[in-house]
């Protein structure tokens, strides 16, 4: 390998690991999410979910309601769409939000 050839490839795997996320829609099932596009199912183990998104919920202090504290929680149920980030090469997925 020449130096050349090897400031190309140090150049172009510098390149690959800067690419930006990308956005993508799909349906939460109980099992994965099923994208737009003809791929197998996201397996959940490779998903990130907001605690908002599931029954544990996201707890907020509040004094104005009783005990004090607030929970949110909007559950995900099967056939919810969704937009989820997809990263580190599609080896790791975010979901954003419900849409």
């Amino acid at each position: 390998m020449t130096l050349i050839e090897a400031i190309r490839e140090a150049i172009g795997e510098a390149l690959n690991s800067a690419l930006l996320v990308e956005v993508i829609y799909a349906t939460y099932t109980s099992e994965g999410l099923v994208t737009d596009v003809s791929q197998p199912p996201i397996p959940l183990k490779k998903v990130d979910i907001p605690p908002v998104l599931t029954q544990q919920g996201i707890t907020a202090d509040c004094p104005e309601v009783q005990g004090g504290k607030l929970t949110i929680k909007t559950p995900l149920a099967d056939g919810d769409r969704v937009a989820v980030i997809a990263h580190h090469k599609r080896q790791r997925f975010s979901i954003l939000y419900k849409v």
